[in-house]
């Protein structure tokens, strides 16, 4: 595997941000961070030790060039242009993108499966890891887990995340009544052994009979609890909790809210400093004026800036050429909806696209919104080796433009996902 150095960068480290930085990656670890004026960089930057690639111009142009510095040996050199480089995002909840739908159980393309189609779309998009997310379906359970288990990195992979199927109907958004089942513990133990122990989170609805051996049960197969898709009232909340690691599902959507009389879920989360909250800033599942409430109110270190994405992410306006269960979508610019009922859906956007607009219009320091996306959500699921432009940590690096609409360069554990 090449070192890699990537110079002239905006470094955004975990509480500030080096203008002029350089990174040295060695092995698939983060080696050493300065500047370009440490004398560190000099035998690389100053001894024309290797061809230096300009990013954020035509990323493919150079690709000749740099496959014949992978075959030299040699260290590859990278001059971000002034661009930020971030630790690699986490997409935490996505049902797919691009076009590619996760819970699609049909037979797959022997050249390329829907996991490595959307792991490819996503380093795009700057994104290292993700967590695929399903309804409780078990064809689509079965097929998942074998596509996670032949996909290569699977570290990339941090399980699955699971929508239900222990839930409140009168909650359950674009969730179908027929993925929702009243709590019997042989399915959970079936769902369980159907995942293989990939399952690594799963909704439940705190109120519905059987909440407390549900948690615990979970929490012995090691699966992260999350509260959702939820009509509880504060006092039924408050039984459930002393819970280790906790996880709200899209605060504020498909939850019971919150009020001065009758306070439900998203009330009991923003009061609540030790669980972790998902918060969707695509504009249209969660008003401005709640999102500047949870950043008021919440710590920064345990909210988890998600996507919610679906099969149509990434798609025009105006596309409904993708399906998603079974149901025809439609892109709206606003977000993506079931073209027959109109049900809002999930996002059209992905996570890089809540960055810059929650540090623009909130006032978010740049390296807390990336810790949003980055760190924070693998603290959730217990990876401690990244997340951060620090150090010793894994090698897992984007390079953004300024607003982060476009990424130039993906590095997971040291190698190129993107541009190549």
């Amino acid at each position: 595997m090449q070192d890699i150095i990537i110079t002239n960068g905006s470094l955004i480290l975990p509480d500030s941000v080096i203008y002029n930085g350089a990174v040295h990656i060695g092995g698939g670890k983060i080696i050493h961070i300065g500047t370009e004026r440490d004398a560190y960089f000099d035998k690389y930057l100053k001894t024309g030790f290797s061809e230096v690639h300009r990013l954020g111009e035509n990323p493919y142009a150079a690709q000749e060039k740099i496959q014949q510095n992978i075959r030299q040996g040699d260290a590859l050199i990278f001059n971000a242009a002034g661009s930020y480089v971030s630790p690699a995002l986490v997409e935490l909840h996505i049902h797919g993108c691009g076009g590619y739908d996760i819970e699609d159980p049909a037979p797959e393309d022997p050249e390329e499966t829907i996991i490595e189609k959307i792991a490819s779309y996503l380093s795009q998009r700057g994104v290292g890891y993700f967590l695929p997310t399903v309804v409780y379906d078990k064809s689509v359970l079965s097929s998942l887990t074998f596509r996670i288990k032949a996909y290569k990195p699977s570290a990339r992979i941090l399980g699955i995340y699971m929508e239900g199927p222990f839930i409140s109907k009168e909650k359950r958004g674009g969730i179908h009544e027929g993925n929702i089942c009243r709590y019997d513990p042989n399915i959970l133990e079936e769902i369980y052994n159907l995942s293989k122990g990939y399952l690594k989170m799963m909704t439940m609805a705190p109120e519905i009979p059987g909440a407390k051996d549900i948690l615990s049960r979970i929490v012995k197969y090691k699966i992260v609890p999350a509260f959702g898709h939820s009509n509880a009232e504060y006092s039924e909340i408050a039984k459930l909790e002393n819970v280790a690691v906790l996880n709200i599902t899209h605060l504020y959507n498909g939850m019971s809210g919150v009020s001065h009389k009758k306070p439900g879920l998203a009330h009991w989360a923003l009061l609540n400093d030790s669980l972790y909250t998902e918060l969707n800033c695509d504009g249209t599942h969660v008003h401005s004026a709640a999102m500047e409430l949870t950043f008021r109110l919440r710590p920064h270190n345990r909210i988890v800036l998600i996507s919610d994405a679906t099969p149509a992410a990434g798609l025009p306006p105006g596309d409904d050429s993708v399906t998603m269960r079974g149901k025809r979508l439609i892109v709206k610019k606003s977000g993506v909806y079931e073209k027959e009922s109109g049900v809002l859906v999930g996002s059209r956007l992905l996570v890089n696209d809540s960055i810059y607009r929650i540090h623009k219009e909130f006032g978010i320091p740049i390296w807390e919104a990336v810790k949003m996306a980055s760190a924070n959500p693998l603290r959730l699921l217990g990876v401690n080796s990244s997340g951060l432009l620090k150090e010793g940590m894994d090698a897992d690096i984007s390079v953004f433009d300024k607003k982060f609409n476009n990424c130039h360069l993906q590095l997971f554990h040291g190698e190129i996902m993107h541009p190549f």
